[in-house]
């Protein structure tokens, strides 16, 4: 009885370390842009005013170019979020090294070149959902065929591989994500097949290899940092998830880091799976 009780203690305590050391990680991560300036977020002030030929001109080129080619920049707040938010002030901080409007740039005839040879924008910046959890997708309860995506005010650009771990995420152990019994949170492989192969055909037209390559990686991405918004909110005084009763966010981020254990122990088959659909 006192070695149970014993490993019962072993094991919290090791839980615990874990998750302070995944804490302490992920704030150190913060930091980076201090000392590395292809991260660094920031707006200089614009040495050049653009002469539009009509409102609707520059508003067509806020939406579609000026947030990597000026310095007008609109930051979502996810950019000041490491290390997602690395990409994005990597890829805009090399934007405008290639090319400025705020600078004075003008290459108009190399710009339409780039478009129509669709090297721009890039792959990597695809319109997704961005709350593609299996909560947000209508199901019919006859046929149970998915008939719609619903919740679109988060769609913008964005990475296939979060829309698919969100999924993942949400519908892989087929348990609540605020699951209270952390010994029943398990990766159901035959789930995880199933989402591949659906995903997988609708998205064949336009996902690269790349993109597919990086998809399990988006599934524990998304975990870890679903864990963490909880955990966040838990010790913020619930401001943000709305709560049934104390304590219920901390059981959320509990689950959520069991659920990235798990992930993370059949990684491998899970990326063979989407290499090698059946």
């Amino acid at each position: 009885m006192e070695n149970e009780t014993d490993n019962t203690h072993s094991k919290r305590r090791l839980s615990l370390l874990i998750l302070l050391l995944l804490i302490a990680v992920f704030v150190l991560m913060q930091f980076a842009r201090l000392v590395v300036p292809a991260f660094k977020i920031s707006n200089p002030p614009s040495r050049y005013t653009v002469q539009w030929d009509s409102p609707r001109t520059q508003s067509l080129w806020q939406k579609t170019c000026g947030d990597c080619h000026s310095n007008e920049t609109v930051w979502p707040w996810y950019s000041y979020i490491a290390p997602f938010g690395w990409l994005i002030a990597y890829d805009v901080n090399q934007g405008r090294d290639e090319f400025n409007i705020s600078d004075g740039d003008s290459e108009d005839d190399e710009i339409a070149e780039v478009i129509r040879d669709g090297e721009m924008p890039p792959a990597v910046y695809l319109i997704i959902h961005n709350d593609a959890k299996l909560d947000n997708v209508l199901v019919d309860r006859e046929s149970g065929l998915a008939l719609c995506v619903l919740d679109l005010d988060t769609t913008m650009p964005g990475l296939a591989a979060h829309d698919f771990g969100d999924l993942v995420r949400s519908s892989v152990t087929g348990q609540p994500e605020d699951e209270p019994d952390l010994d029943s949170i398990l990766v159901d492989e035959k789930i995880f097949t199933n989402i591949t192969e659906g995903y997988l055909a609708g998205a064949a037209s336009w996902l690269e290899a790349e993109e597919k390559s990086s998809l399990v990686d988006g599934a524990l991405v998304i975990t870890y940092e679903q864990a963490l918004r909880f955990l966040t909110d838990h010790l913020t005084g619930d401001k943000y998830y709305s709560i049934d009763e104390p304590g219920h966010n901390l059981r959320r981020a509990r689950a959520q880091l069991r659920l990235l254990e798990e992930l993370l122990a059949v990684e491998t088959i899970l990326k063979l799976v989407v290499a090698q659909p059946k």
